[in-house]
């Protein structure tokens, strides 16, 4: 089986939380900060990546994971479910019960063709969030309130 990889540093007071997770498994990595290509590196081997975060600005780790091509689990109550759209699982942060089963669900032995399919959706999705297409919006945008003006 894979290990858990935890990139990033722990919370604070996340104790409690790691040592349920220590529990559940021995193989996990704790990698504390890495570069950005090691980074990509992981996201790319990664069966998903894990981003349930109770509240994120923009939701860039999962537009990173959709670029690298990663299946995505992330919270449904934040910016990072508008980022994510119908591309990822999502589940409510605070239910250790719905990440657990997305994890089960992204890690069970006959998951590929979905991890597949979330995939190509992931890939689709960023392209939406494209450097082009942003500046096209928001030129149109500018267009239509110097027109109206």
């Amino acid at each position: 089986s894979q290990p858990l990889v935890v990139v990033g540093r722990q919370a604070w007071q996340c104790e409690t939380e790691m040592k349920m997770i220590e529990r559940a498994t021995d193989r996990i990595v704790y990698l504390d900060y890495v570069p950005f290509t090691m980074l990509v590196t992981l996201m790319r081997s990664a069966r998903a990546l894990v981003f349930a975060a109770l509240y994120e600005g923009f939701g860039l780790p999962v537009l990173e994971a959709f670029q690298c091509g990663s299946p995505v689990i992330t919270a449904d109550a934040s910016s990072t479910a508008e980022v994510a759209g119908d591309a990822a699982l999502l589940v409510d942060p605070y239910d250790i019960r719905q990440i657990r089963d997305a994890f089960r669900t992204l890690g069970d032995e006959g998951s590929g063709e979905l991890r597949r399919e979330m995939s190509e959706k992931g890939r689709r999705r960023a392209e939406a969030f494209s450097q082009e297409r942003i500046a096209a919006r928001l030129e149109g945008c500018y267009a239509h309130v110097m027109k109206a003006a």
